[in-house]
C-alpha cells in the first residue's frame, strides 16, 4: 500500500469544498464525479479551481476513488491500489462513496436531468423558460436550450432539458417521469407557437446530500 504525506486534505465534490481548498491552499480528493454543468456558473468556477490546485500538487487523485476509508486511517481505494493518506485533519464536505463508523449523512434530494434532442426548427427557442404554469409541475426547477452537440459543423440548432428536484418517492411516480415531462415540454413549446419533436437523449439522477461539514482529526 502506497503512502501519501500530506498535513491536512479536503474530501468532497460540490463547489463548497472546491472553493474551501483552493482558499486554504489545501488538497482535495474528489470523491464523487461533479453534479454541475456547462449551463452553471459554478462549472466553470470548479473546473479553473480544480485545475489551479492540480497544477499546484494538490490533487492527488486525477480520478475519483471508488471508495475512501475513514476510521483510523484514511485510505483511497482505486482499483488496482489503495493509498494512505498520513495526515492530521480531513474536512469533510461530502460522504459519498466515504465508509465510516462514525459519521451519517442524508440525501437532502434527487437532482433529475432530462436531456431532450430537438427536432425541427429549434432556432427560435431562446434561453430558458419560465417553469412555472399549468403546463409544468412544482418540482421543476430549470427549463432551459443550450447550442446542440449532434452537428458537427457552425449552426443555430438548440437541444433542451429540464431540472427537477425530486425525492425518493417522487423517482418512482409517473408525474415526474421523463415521458411525462417531455409531453409537458412539448405542450409548453406548442403553446409558444413552436412546432418541433422532442426525443430523449438521457436521463441524470444525481443525489445531492444535505450541506455537510466535519473536521476528523487522525493520528497520521
Amino acid at each position: 500500500m502506497l503512502t501519501l504525506k500530506i498535513p491536512e486534505v479536503v474530501v468532497g465534490h460540490n463547489i463548497r469544498s472546491i472553493r474551501y481548498a483552493h482558499d486554504n491552499q489545501m488538497s482535495i480528493i474528489v470523491n464523487s464525479k461533479f453534479k454541475l454543468h456547462s449551463y452553471e456558473c459554478a462549472e466553470a468556477e470548479a473546473a479553473k479551481k480544480v485545475w489551479t490546485l492540480s497544477m499546484r500538487g494538490l490533487v492527488p487523485f486525477s480520478k475519483p476513488p471508488n471508495t475512501i476509508t475513514l476510521n483510523d486511517e484514511l485510505i483511497i481505494h482505486h482499483s488496482r491500489t489503495k493509498t494512505k493518506i498520513a495526515c492530521s485533519k480531513v474536512h469533510l464536505f461530502s460522504l459519498e462513496n466515504v465508509s465510516t463508523h462514525t459519521l451519517e449523512n442524508e440525501v437532502e434530494y434527487y437532482r433529475v436531468i432530462d436531456w431532450f434532442d430537438v427536432y425541427g426548427s429549434s432556432e427560435n427557442l431562446k434561453g430558458s423558460y419560465q417553469t412555472q404554469g399549468p403546463l409544468m409541475n412544482d418540482k421543476i426547477y430549470r427549463i432551459h436550450t443550450f447550442p446542440t452537440r449532434r452537428i458537427d459543423q457552425k449552426n443555430n440548432k438548440r437541444d433542451m432539458l429540464v431540472e427537477q428536484h425530486l425525492s425518493g418517492e417522487d423517482l418512482q411516480n409517473l408525474d415526474y417521469s421523463d415521458t411525462s415531462i417531455r409531453q409537458k415540454l412539448q405542450k409548453l413549446l406548442l403553446n409558444q407557437g413552436i412546432e418541433v419533436e422532442l426525443a430523449l437523449w438521457k436521463r441524470d439522477v444525481y443525489p445531492i446530500e444535505k450541506d455537510f461539514y466535519h473536521v476528523v482529526e487522525l493520528s497520521s
